[in-house]
């Protein structure tokens, strides 16, 4: 469900339903607005709305405007809190189905495809394409889902190439956890591979002198904790002048407890035309105002993020040594491109 807020009207949107519009100012007219939502896009919010009927008012004269093939309403002028990407993209907003049809670097889409990934899941197709323009994203989605990824690929895209880079990071990306940070930073070497990028993490727990020879060497992408991204910033090691883009990962937990105070910090020592990214499970919109500034605002429900592109069996073998040879019968049976297997240690 895609939701509009504004100080002069509300309106939830679900594509392909019904819906009964509120009265709306466009151009010093009243327009009444009723039909079939067909797309909601942002950045600059426009309504389709197919076989719609817009009646409006000019000089105290009622008009209809009425369209079978589709009636375009420009929310452009209206000053809504966030601007929209369908959860469920509509044949005028076709999400791509593989990373290659994304416009993306040749090397980049090779580095993906190193990775095993083809296709993109729900969140990747709607918050790639925002996010490489760079446009201030919010995304909200079930762990699983390719946040992170999206994420990854979006800064990877955005960076300068080595011959034209500066020895200044150009892109912050902030955890609430060690792991988490490690886990990111593995994920945008490994898709940056080819590209030949430069990541480092810095966390607490670990020498700052280690921090500090790689920021002199020269770093692409920092991944860090508040904390000791703050003490960096802090202390005139990490500059922030060549930042193009600031991340928040969970921002959920970022944005409450003890690592709000440290978040807060670094957000108010980034330069304010940086892109500002956001990604969480669940998160107060109101928290996000002081974050980001007009965002692009994705949001993929649950039960549209689960299972997606899986199917599911399971095999009951009557006998534990069984196991091992059934599971090689089913690698020489069925192809299979990513699998996870749990075990005992």
């Amino acid at each position: 469900m895609a939701e509009i807020e504004s100080d002069r009207y509300h309106l939830d949107l679900v594509p392909g339903s019904e819906v009964t519009g509120p009265e709306v100012d466009l151009s010093q007219a009243g327009c009444y607005m009723e039909g079939t939502v067909s797309l909601v896009q942002g950045p600059e919010l426009r309504l389709c709305v197919k076989e719609a009927t817009c009646t409006y008012v000019v000089d105290g004269e009622e008009r209809s405007v009425t369209s079978s093939d589709g009636w375009h309403m420009d929310l452009g002028c209206v000053s809504a809190s966030h601007k929209v990407i369908p959860s469920d993209p509509s044949p005028s907003h076709k999400a791509p189905e593989l990373f290659a049809d994304m416009n993306l670097k040749e090397d980049l889409v090779k580095g993906i495809e190193f990775c095993g990934c083809i296709a993109p899941s729900k969140v990747q197709s709607l918050a790639i394409e925002p996010i490489v323009l760079g446009h201030n994203t919010v995304l909200q989605a079930s762990p699983g889902t390719g946040m992170t990824t999206a994420v990854a690929i979006g800064i990877l895209q955005r960076l300068e190439t080595a011959t034209t880079a500066t020895a200044s990071p150009q892109a912050l990306v902030l955890t609430p956890t060690r792991d988490l940070a490690h886990k990111v930073s593995r994920t945008i070497s490994k898709i940056g591979r080819l590209m030949g990028v430069r990541v480092h993490t810095c966390v607490g727990g670990t020498p700052v002198s280690s921090d500090l020879f790689a920021l002199r060497k020269g770093v692409d992408v920092i991944v860090g904790t508040p904390g000791r991204v703050l003490d960096l910033i802090s202390r005139d090691r990490l500059n922030t002048k060549s930042l193009k883009m600031y991340c928040l990962e969970e921002g959920g937990q970022m944005l409450s407890g003890s690592l709000r105070d440290q978040t807060v910090q670094v957000t108010q020592l980034i330069p304010p035309k940086v892109q500002v990214v956001v990604t969480a499970d669940s998160v107060l919109l109101e928290e996000l105002h002081q974050f980001v500034q007009d965002p692009v605002k994705i949001t993929v429900e649950r039960d549209s993020a689960e299972l997606e592109n899986i199917s599911q069996f399971y095999i009951n073998c009557s006998r534990e040594d069984y196991k091992f040879e059934t599971l090689l019968d089913l690698y020489k049976t069925i192809s299979v491109h990513q699998a996870v297997i749990f075990c005992n240690t």
